[in-house]
């Protein structure tokens, strides 16, 4: 059995992470989530790509905020699956779901 130990920065600062496991694996949409939730204001979605403006873990020595709010992190994942995992309905455009609710903004 091979066991994967991240290194001590990956596991204190969640933007190595994230940059790992989102950014650079091609998964980062662009939503914005990470640079809306940083405390130090260490990101910014810019254009195409997601800026680092300075290092975070110069700010802070422990921080999993990024990371834990990305759509397309494990942990938010897990958390949405188990919210729909008794849902009633399949639609193929919206996914599993409990309810449609048209709607519309002005």
């Amino acid at each position: 059995m091979r066991i994967i130990v991240e290194s001590k920065s990956d596991s204190l600062i969640a933007y190595n992470v994230l940059e790992k496991k989102i950014i650079n694996s091609g998964f980062c949409t662009l939503c914005g989530a990470c640079e809306a939730a940083c405390p130090v204001s260490a990101i910014q979605v810019e254009g195409e790509k997601v800026r680092r403006l300075h290092d975070c873990s110069k700010d802070l020595d422990l921080c999993p905020i990024c990371y834990g709010v990305c759509p397309h992190s494990e942990a938010l994942l897990l958390r949405s699956l188990k919210s729909v995992s008794d849902a009633p309905i399949k639609n193929e455009a919206v996914g599993y779901c409990r309810k449609i609710i048209p709607c519309s903004s002005n």
